[in-house]
């Protein structure tokens, strides 16, 4: 990345009003778009089920299952809504999927305690796939948001096809909606998608949260969006965070994952911290899917009130498959801190087989701080809810960690 260039390419555009909306910490909730896309590799094709009744029951789901007393409370409606734009410039609804309108949804939605999440595009046509296709927002943003917001949305997601990707015009066009939002004298969450990691830099003046990379449609593009994160990862702070993508299930779109990678990709999101929205089919999946993105502890790391961003402390850019030699090492440590002079601490191995991942003395002092490091801990296995070890200085840990994708994650309390 080349901050630099970067300056030089928004000397031009006022950066500098940025969204004051009050989010503190990533958001939490559902996404209808790996769940309800027309690619799915299973279940019925098209938009079918992005429909007012999946929603609904998936709405339902999140308060009977618990995951919404611990903090899942947005339900955000992705592509395949709208329907079109009238002579005048108004947007209007799939009503044949939406019959009660994207107000009546919203305010149903809101009477269940939940926030309300609605997706448009930056550009001309939001990003079409086999079956649907929609105008996009450029030219509109201020009415588009006004209609969005007045229907009771407050998470926007704004894509970026058919829009410029030249990097000042990305700017200029998301700053637009983000006057937009302030304007409105309302608390909008603003999630802007541009796939890059050239969004990092500044996308804190623009909205809360920004994506980094392309889709995580699988372990092996999920791996890249890791690391572009470590690459950016010091761009996050309370209230904007990098967007490494949606959290997905075993089965989506394209490619997918396993329920270990499903669970590796929950571990890594929360201590980054980066946005929890599940995108996947909640009415379908396993106790263990549950279980997984039930975890109140790893959720307390994501949710933490420091708001610092993990960093990659050993290890080097992974890929996977991956088969371990001197040149191509597939294991990375991540560390960070959290408040109360608490840390977290993430093993991750695409390995073809487990290993034993070894955190030494220099691994430590690359997070802990300097000034008030601790002088003896206690690491605690967040998936095992267990101490596992008592460290003195200077600290050593080692963990056997599953191969093809797995993480484990750990925090590191003062004794």
């Amino acid at each position: 990345m080349l901050i630099p260039l970067l300056l030089l390419l928004t000397a031009d555009i006022d950066l500098t009003l940025a969204l004051n909306n009050g989010f503190t910490t990533p958001a939490m909730g559902y996404s209808t778009w790996n769940d309800c896309s027309s690619m799915r590799d299973n279940g019925p094709q098209g938009w079918c089920w992005n429909s007012e009744d999946h929603v609904k029951n998936v709405t339902l789901y999140f308060k009977s299952s618990g995951l919404f007393h611990l903090g899942y409370n947005r339900i955000n409606i992705d592509e395949g809504w709208l329907k079109g734009r009238y002579t005048n410039g108004s947007l209007y609804e799939d009503v044949e999927k939406f019959p009660s309108g994207m107000k009546g949804l919203g305010d149903w939605i809101k009477s269940q305690g939940f926030h309300y999440g609605l997706y448009t595009c930056r550009g001309t046509c939001q990003c079409s796939t086999g079956t649907y296709s929609a105008t996009g927002s450029y030219g509109y943003e201020k009415e588009d948001v006004d209609w969005m917001v007045q229907a009771g949305a407050d998470y926007l997601k704004v894509d970026s096809c058919c829009g410029s990707q030249d990097h000042a015009t990305a700017f200029s066009d998301y700053a637009k909606f983000r006057d937009a939002m302030n304007a409105t004298g309302k608390q909008v969450w603003f999630s802007l998608c541009g796939w890059e990691s050239w969004y990092a830099p500044v996308g804190a003046s623009l909205g809360n949260s920004w994506r980094i990379a392309g889709d995580g449609s699988g372990w092996a593009p999920l791996t890249n969006c890791m690391n572009v994160q470590a690459s950016v990862a010091t761009y996050s702070g309370l209230g904007g965070w990098n967007d490494p993508d949606l959290l997905i299930g075993p089965k989506v779109y394209v490619g997918g994952q396993t329920d270990a990678q499903a669970r590796a990709q929950f571990s890594m999101w929360c201590l980054f911290p980066a946005n929890l929205l599940i995108s996947q089919n909640v009415l379908q999946w396993t106790d263990y899917a549950l279980e997984t993105y039930s975890n109140a502890e790893a959720i307390a790391i994501n949710q933490d009130s420091l708001g610092s961003p993990a960093q990659r402390v050993v290890g080097t850019d992974l890929t996977y498959p991956c088969s371990p030699s001197p040149s191509q090492p597939c294991t990375n440590i991540w560390g960070r801190r959290l408040s109360n002079n608490r840390y977290a601490m993430g093993f991750v191995n695409n390995g073809n087989s487990p290993t034993n991942i070894t955190c030494n003395a220099s691994c430590f002092a690359k997070f802990l701080s300097s000034s008030s490091s601790p002088k003896s801990v206690t690491i605690r296995d967040v998936w095992a809810h267990a101490d596992v070890a008592k460290l003195t200085e200077p600290f050593t840990f080692t963990a056997p960690v599953d191969g093809n994708g797995f993480a484990a994650l750990f925090t590191i309390v003062p004794n």
